[in-house]
């Protein structure tokens, strides 16, 4: 069974615009953290304290867990709300510079991330964006 993560925006003011957002910047990358811990590294990267050095293997670690569970949709359950908050985060990473302060911190309030087992393609007002990374189609992300 393939992983399904839901970004429930809980506003379809944002809705759409963070869905051309989404959908134009995951396109062609790996995952929908990718560009969140890559930049995370990259800001480490060149950096020779001890300090600097353990957080470059803590986030490593935690790039290569997330991308595991979700590609072999296997989260284990200790782990659910850690790979929420990290999905929650790349979400608002990659939105960042589309939208004003207020209304990051608005949106880091409202957007909830959850796994369901299934989708039954009903109508969410059209503040629930469907993600689905392990699709072969052009369409990773579904706005319902």
């Amino acid at each position: 069974m393939n992983m399904i993560i839901k970004i429930d925006i809980n506003d379809n003011d944002y809705a759409e615009k963070i869905f051309n957002i989404l959908n134009k910047k995951v396109n062609g990358l790996w995952g929908i953290c990718d560009k969140y811990f890559d930049d995370k590294l990259d800001e480490l990267y060149d950096l020779n304290d001890k300090e600097s050095l353990m957080e470059y293997k803590d986030i490593s670690i935690q790039r290569d867990d997330i991308k595991d569970w979700i590609f072999n949709n296997n989260i284990p359950s200790e782990e659910k709300e850690n790979a929420i908050n990290i999905i929650k985060q790349s979400v608002l990473y990659l939105i960042k510079n589309s939208f004003s302060n207020d209304s990051l911190k608005y949106l880091e309030d409202v957007i909830k991330i959850s796994f369901p087992k299934s989708m039954n393609a009903q109508w969410e007002n059209g503040e629930a964006i469907f993600y689905f990374p392990n699709t072969y189609s052009i369409n990773k992300f579904l706005l319902f």
